[in-house]
């Protein structure tokens, strides 16, 4: 394979072996370069003892820096909107501290490019004011939308900041088309797609595995559930609850019980485990008859949403299994499943017409499996970890 013709930066607020699906997805990338070929900046510090223990995720085996907050900050009294000038002082000195950093680090390390992550609010400016300065590539990778991700005067702020720094990026990475297509709105230029990286869990053996005769088929999630996700949820839990017990959801979750239980996410056919390590991931998703892939139909968040690519959907589609996709027709995932027909795709949350085509596919396992054989193919084209990762070094190459 190709490898890294100059050495890069690679900052995120998150890195391995942090065990977030950014952090992994950076691993899966990154893993197969040469440690020689980059370094790691983020303003966590990696490097305490004890940090790099993680059961679902490893370290990496280049240097990290640790970006150190500003010194100064001010406290204004909140009131009369104080604390938007508060915010805004602080971002600055925030800004101006971390672009110091990583201007040196850049030039001790001899760095060509700096790839800077979404995720924090001062991580995108600290890093194209370095570039600017340090006359190297700025490359914005958008994980999430830098503008849509904050909300209220941040947001406003957030637009006022992209549209200075996205004219000057070399490039810039997106996870799929809508927000592609959304950044090229926005400014005229094209990101290049680079998906979030999948491992292939698929084990025959436990496919082929025989199940209990009259059990309830089980429709697994796995992952956190919050606001991206709850009326998706509640609407399918209520389906499920009309099909009389033919139908469990399973979902495998570090989110609480109570937190659950508050959202109406509780009952007889819905069941919480405990959220599991890669190491045993491939067991229940090979186990399971269905995968569920929700996103949230009403929400404060509709801009993220209808861009949003989950670091699970790959991984899912890797396992041949049949994956109900329940999202707005106006997501990235409904578009994409319902393109290549590959997944039980709905977008509404009738709990009625949700029944009805859950039986449905109940009743028609040829439809089922040829659907699962449908995603893993297109899972092999798009989401494998070699091709994302030479997409990112040929981008690099190419500056």
């Amino acid at each position: 394979m190709e490898e890294l013709q100059n050495k890069i930066g690679f900052l995120s607020h998150i890195l391995p072996p942090s065990p977030t699906g950014q952090s992994i997805m950076i691993y899966r990338i990154l893993s197969g370069i040469s440690h020689e070929k980059y370094c790691l900046l983020s303003k966590e510090n990696y490097n305490t003892p004890n940090r790099k223990e993680c059961i679902s995720n490893q370290p990496l085996p280049a240097r990290y820096y640790f970006l150190e907050p500003s010194k100064y900050k001010i406290r204004l009294p909140h009131i009369l909107k104080l604390h938007v000038l508060e915010f805004i002082i602080n971002s600055k000195l925030t800004i101006y501290t971390r672009a110091k950093q990583i201007e040196q680090i850049i030039n001790s390390e001899k760095c060509k490019s700096i790839v800077a992550c979404t995720g924090d609010f001062c991580d995108l400016p600290s890093a194209y004011y370095a570039c600017k300065r340090a006359k190297v590539n700025f490359v914005p990778y958008i994980f999430d939308d830098y503008v849509y991700q904050w909300r209220g005067f941040q947001r406003k702020i957030a637009k006022y900041i992209e549209r200075k720094i996205f004219k000057e990026a070399a490039a810039f990475i997106v996870t799929n088309e809508f927000i592609k297509e959304e950044y090229k709105q926005r400014y005229g230029k094209e990101g290049r797609i680079i998906r979030n990286p999948a491992l292939d869990f698929y084990d025959e053996k436990l496919q082929k595995k025989k199940k209990e005769d009259g059990r309830a088929k089980k429709i697994v999630f796995t992952g956190a559930i919050y606001d991206a996700h709850y009326d998706a949820f509640q609407a399918f839990l209520k389906s499920i609850q009309k099909l009389n017990g033919t139908l469990e959801l399973h979902v495998y979750t570090s989110t609480p019980k109570n937190v659950l239980e508050e959202k109406g996410l509780m009952g007889n056919y819905f069941f919480r485990h405990e959220h599991v390590p890669q190491s045993e991931i491939a067991k229940v998703l090979n186990d399971a008859d269905f995968l569920y892939l929700p996103l949230a139909f009403e929400s404060k968040i509709k801009e993220v949403i209808k861009t949003s690519s989950p670091g699970k959907m790959g991984e899912y589609m890797f396992v041949s299994k049949p994956i109900i996709v329940h999202a707005p027709i106006d997501s990235f995932i409904s578009w994409y499943f319902d393109k290549n027909n590959c997944g039980i795709v709905i977008n509404n949350k009738d709990t009625d017409e949700i029944s009805k085509t859950l039986s449905y596919y109940m009743e028609n396992e040829s439809s089922c499996k040829e659907i699962g054989m449908c995603a893993r193919e297109c899972a092999k084209r798009d989401f494998s970890i070699e091709v994302s990762r030479a997409k990112f070094i040929e981008l690099l190459n190419s500056l």
